[in-house]
């Protein structure tokens, strides 16, 4: 296999990704995680009454910015989320080391095993 020098499009695309993610996404997911940090503050973390739909709020916090993760685990821990969300939660902002948790049957795997399972298919 050859090596793509910089003029080529793998390169270029490559760089692209990189600047919408941290000028784009990284600060979406950060005012996301803030916002619902406020709510969760102002109404509890929703709970069945209001969580009707089954929607698995916690996801929001997943790709949260490190320096609010003291701030979320503080909120989670007082809150009415779910032991199994609280592990998910807990196993992502720790950078998904160890076991991997399973929520609903559901395994998460680490970023690891998702590189080494494209890599080797």
């Amino acid at each position: 296999m050859s090596r793509k020098c910089k003029n080529d499009s793998i390169f270029r695309d490559h760089e692209l990704d990189k600047l919408i993610f941290n000028s784009i996404i990284k600060k979406q997911d950060s005012l996301r995680s803030l916002r619902f940090l406020e709510l969760i503050e102002l109404y509890g973390y929703p709970d069945e009454t209001i969580n009707t739909e089954n929607i698995a709020y916690y996801t929001i916090f997943l790709h949260s910015p490190v320096s609010l993760h003291k701030r979320i685990d503080s909120m989670l821990k007082s809150s009415s989320i779910s032991e199994e969300e609280y592990r998910a939660v807990k196993w992502h902002l720790n950078g998904r080391k160890g076991m991997p948790v399973f929520i609903n049957g559901m395994k998460y795997y680490s970023d690891a095993e998702i590189f080494d399972h494209f890599k080797n298919n």
